[in-house]
């Protein structure tokens, strides 16, 4: 959009200082004239390059360390009276985790539930050990 705008003032630029007058008086009309339209330039210049600096935006990649568990693993569990658990199912992350056997120990938990005994990892206590999903 821009571009044309920028194509147009500089031939303007380019045909103003290429006119030869016989005069002084009308040499020294083009020159000025051809001075106020370069100078109409650089500033626009300017302004773009401030204007392109403030649009770029940059993007942290995703912090991926031994620590992060794929959060497709979390399950919630129905049990008999109404209560659910939520929990790193333990065969998605023995499957989809790397480091499965440096989960800490104490962040694993068996429960009972409508469809018999289960077990999985607690996201809190995982949390407080330093893991991430």
């Amino acid at each position: 959009m821009m571009k044309p705008f920028v194509a147009v003032l500089l031939s303007g630029v380019l045909a103003a200082t290429s006119l030869t007058a016989t005069s002084a008086a009308a040499n020294s009309a083009h020159e000025d004239l051809a001075k106020i339209l370069l100078g109409a330039l650089v500033i626009y210049g300017i302004k773009e390059a401030v204007d392109n600096r403030k649009a770029v935006k940059v993007t942290p990649k995703p912090v991926i360390s031994s620590k992060t568990l794929p959060a497709h693993c979390l399950v919630t569990h129905k049990g008999y009276r109404g209560e659910s658990w939520t929990v790193f199912g333990n065969r998605c992350l023995h499957h989809n985790y790397r480091h499965y056997a440096s989960l800490p120990d104490r962040c694993f938990a068996r429960f009972q539930t409508q469809r018999g005994p289960r077990s999985g990892w607690e996201p809190k206590c995982l949390h407080w050990t330093g893991f991430i999903w």
